[in-house]
């Protein structure tokens, strides 16, 4: 099967650096055309130097299930940009993320958009995350995972709820330490979750922490100041390896009951753009960067060696010259079904 080559369409696109107004690119294997060439994207970056290696995935499989992140992320990113969002152009970019890799040896480069929402970008920031957090957090005594929650808010109300949540948050921290006299150690995270029932949205922390007592008075103080909140919308546990690895997997879930809610997602992105995602408070990680931009290349020992260049196109990286793909990554019928109730 060899790729189609560019037609009117796309060169129309690069030129005027739209969309197309599909709503989703229909998987149909050799029909579709490739995609334009961004015009704003960051900096070159490099797959991450051990993804895959302590699991005993191949590489060939870490780049199949990269190549479904992809397909699954081009579908939402086109369904984002068509809302006309102020992150329109952000979207566009995580359209392009990643869709040429360039081949030498068995080294493979690839431009990424580094967006949040990008699941090929997520999958190695989450990894970078894991490897630059878990062994100062496994190493905490009597470490605690603690979620606190407030009421869900409207769309309207987010941003503003967030901005109190953080403020409050860092004020317990900071009543804890210079009232109290009690020293610790931890990590927050803000996530925000949407209720399709209600279509109101669910802000909260995640927090791995030190001091079973520090945990209480944090709660506690959290309650106090929130009213509204009950004791039982929130949790507080012994935490573990587990526990920490859930802890960095997402800041939203992109799937709520098997349908992907766009319109949702957007208002979430909107809420929490700039803002950190993560936040350690006397932790200090190894030195492993968060951001994707100073990887190194991935080595993938089980492809063969080449120095070529891959395109994607409907639903996997193509070798122009000989027809070839990457990965042999072919959407399920899961997969395609989610794309379907994107909406």
């Amino acid at each position: 099967m060899r790729l189609n080559k560019l037609n009117t369409t796309t060169a129309n696109l690069q030129t005027s650096n739209k969309l197309p107004k599909s709503s989703f690119t229909q998987f149909v294997p050799g029909r579709n055309p490739s995609p334009p060439v961004a015009t704003k994207l960051d900096t070159l970056v490099l797959p991450p130097p051990s993804e895959g290696k302590k699991t005993g995935i191949t590489g060939k499989e870490v780049l199949k299930k990269r190549a479904r992140s992809k397909f699954i992320s081009n579908n939402l990113a086109l369904k984002l940009a068509d809302l006309n969002s102020p992150l329109r152009q952000s979207y566009f970019n995580t359209y392009h993320c990643c869709e040429t890799l360039e081949q030498v040896e068995q080294k493979i480069v690839g431009r990424y958009c580094k967006n949040r929402w990008c699941l090929v970008c997520n999958r190695i920031r989450t990894a970078n995350q894991i490897n630059g957090y878990r062994k100062p957090l496994q190493d905490l005594p009597d470490k605690r995972f603690l979620t606190l929650t407030i009421p869900n808010v409207s769309e309207k109300e987010l941003p503003k709820a967030i901005e109190e949540m953080r403020d409050t948050f860092v004020l317990i921290n900071r009543h804890i330490r210079e009232k109290r006299k009690i020293s610790f150690a931890g990590i927050r995270k803000l996530e925000v979750t949407y209720n399709s029932e209600r279509n109101d949205y669910h802000p909260h922390f995640h927090c791995i922490i030190q001091g079973e007592n520090v945990s209480r008075l944090f709660l506690d103080e959290w309650l106090e100041r929130y009213p509204a909140a009950t004791r039982a919308a929130q949790d507080d546990r012994p935490a573990d390896d587990r526990t920490i690895k859930e802890l960095f997997k997402y800041f939203t879930k992109i799937v709520t009951k098997g349908n992907i809610h766009v319109a949702a997602l957007d208002v979430i992105f909107r809420a929490m753009y700039g803002l950190r995602v993560f936040q350690p408070f006397g932790v200090k990680k190894a030195v492993v960067s968060e951001d994707i931009e100073e990887l190194r290349a991935e080595i993938y020992q089980d492809i063969v060696p080449a120095e070529t260049q891959w395109v994607w196109q409907d639903n996997d990286w193509w070798n122009e010259s000989t027809g070839e793909s990457l990965t042999g990554y072919v959407p399920s019928e899961n997969v395609l079904k989610l794309i379907q109730n994107t909406g």
